[in-house]
């Protein structure tokens, strides 16, 4: 299922929020996680306050766009995983990049 511009815009809005609360951002690959394995570390980011998201990653660099995380958009290729921490270092945000360019 495809996105409009609006719901586009939308995401990249939710995305630069969570990233703007957060001061820590790491990457990881996640190909070949299984289905099982992917919603099993949602739930459990869910439970530690770590919003975890699939974003393609064209998107998540707009969301980064002109935060100090601009630095690692050149990393949001392929299929990767961030996660990021908030100021205080509970709960966090996690941005899945679900590939293109």
């Amino acid at each position: 299922m495809s996105l409009d511009r609006n719901e586009k815009a939308a995401v990249v809005a939710d995305v630069s929020t969570q990233v703007a609360r957060s001061q820590t951002l790491a990457l990881a690959e996640y190909r070949g996680l299984t289905v099982e394995s992917l919603n099993k570390l949602r739930v459990e980011a869910r439970a530690r306050g770590v919003y975890l998201h699939v974003v393609k990653n064209t998107l998540a660099r707009r969301a980064v766009a002109g935060t100090p995380f601009e630095a690692a958009s050149g990393a949001m290729v392929g299929r990767r995983w961030s996660e990021a921490e908030p100021e205080g270092g509970h709960g966090g945000v996690a941005v899945s990049g679900a590939g293109g360019r």
